[in-house]
């Protein structure tokens, strides 16, 4: 009589539990002895499998070169049956001396619902081999499994034993908080936006919008869009020398620039260019050649000037 080992008394319970949750491994060493020189085919436990299940199979193809895999033969992926699904496929190529391996990872979906275990089968997957004008086929062969019903077996009472949950309404949500956090911030946005218009004399309805410099830079523009002629080049001057004025409270010599600045601050840093605005007014106005001041003192950096005006009024800088 043969005396089995304690240890694999002890331990054959607990394999015989652990083989059903194993995937199987199927090797030919010589499937036709020819080119295909080994298979080894792992695959899905066949059993347990239901509705949705994702399956994945491993086939190892070792082959002699010259033959090499013809990608065009591989299935694509979709449907190959009305229960069945081909969901991803890879291959990988390793060459190892004269032969080539190719290693294949399939993953099928199922979509067949039973009302019992039933046996199905996943059909073969066909190969082609070529080496020059020669060409052989493999395939990766059938496999059989047992689909299992996700809801229970009723025996003889079919699917009276089966009942719908009733209809109902998904909650609908108390969007009172929120809705006032929206206003909040509406109105908030609002008054902010309302805020900087109006420390930026944006919108001539505003008070800084309607000060002396602003509406001068306005009628400034307009002259600058069009081809100036000699006269409107002298009203640009009288323009910028009115607002200057009445933001003075009074006619503004350049004798009185010191103390205009002394009283309004923020003029102080463009008393220079003010200065040489001056000048060349004195000289558009009361000099022999006064076209000589439209060169060296453009209607462009008449604006410029007048713009740091009015954002000094605005109290922007």
């Amino acid at each position: 009589m043969i005396k089995v080992p304690f240890v694999i008394l002890l331990f054959s319970p607990m394999l015989m539990l652990a083989l059903p949750f194993t995937s199987v491994a199927h090797s030919d060493p010589s499937p036709q002895n020819g080119p295909i020189v080994r298979l080894e085919f792992d695959t899905f436990h066949p059993f347990g499998i239901m509705i949705g299940d994702i399956v994945t199979h491993t086939a190892r193809i070792e082959v002699r070169q010259p033959f090499q895999l013809q990608r065009s033969s591989l299935p694509i992926k979709g449907p190959l049956a009305r229960w069945l699904d081909l969901r991803d496929l890879t291959v990988h190529e390793q060459r190892t001396g004269a032969d080539i391996l190719y290693s294949l990872s399939v993953s099928y979906q199922v979509f067949r619902g039973v009302m019992e275990v039933r046996p199905l089968a996943i059909p073969p997957i066909p190969l082609r081999f070529q080496a020059g004008n020669e060409t052989i086929t493999f395939s990766i062969p059938e496999w059989r499994f047992t689909a299992s019903p996700i809801l229970p077996i009723l025996l003889g009472r079919t699917d009276r034993g089966i009942r719908p949950l009733p209809e109902r309404k998904p909650e609908e949500l108390d969007l009172t908080a929120y809705s006032i956090r929206l206003s909040a911030l509406a109105v908030g946005s609002g008054l902010s936006l309302l805020t900087l218009a109006y420390s930026l004399g944006m919108a001539s309805f505003l008070p800084r919008g309607r000060g002396p410099f602003a509406r001068c830079l306005k009628h400034l523009k307009r002259l600058h869009r069009t081809d100036a002629d000699p006269e409107q080049y002298r009203e640009a001057f009288r323009c910028l020398h009115r607002a200057l004025n009445e933001a003075n409270g009074r006619v503004l010599f350049i004798e009185g620039l010191r103390e205009f600045t002394e009283r309004h601050p923020a003029f102080k840093g463009l008393r220079d260019e003010i200065e040489i605005f001056f000048a060349h007014s004195r000289q558009l106005f009361f000099d022999v050649h006064p076209q000589a001041a439209a060169g060296r003192y453009p209607l462009s950096r008449l604006i410029t000037l007048c713009r740091l005006c009015r954002d000094a009024e605005r109290g922007i800088w």
